[in-house]
């Protein structure tokens, strides 16, 4: 088990046991996986162990790992692509 997996594997069962807490279901719980500054490599090392939630905040780099993601998931049979957040673009229109 990598270093990733095994701190992914801590994540769920602190979420688990804050899910009990606060009497929830873990499952109604969503974990999301901050890409900032990581490499393809690492996202790619996350998504298969089971991470299929993803958030960037930096437009370019978010759209870059989203589309080289997508290239990879071209090449794997039967995975599902995963959920991205980002920011939206931001306008470079002025308004008067």
């Amino acid at each position: 088990m990598s270093n990733l997996s095994a701190n992914i594997d801590v994540v769920y069962q602190r979420m688990q046991a804050a899910a009990q807490r606060a009497g929830r279901k873990a499952e109604e719980i969503t974990l999301v996986a901050v890409t900032k500054t990581h490499p393809l490599a690492t996202v790619i090392e996350a998504y298969q162990t089971g991470l299929h939630h993803f958030g960037e905040n930096r437009v370019a780099e978010g759209r870059e790992k989203v589309a080289e993601m997508a290239a990879w998931l071209s090449q794997q049979e039967g995975q599902q692509p995963p959920t991205w957040q980002c920011p939206p673009q931001k306008s470079t229109h002025h308004h008067q």
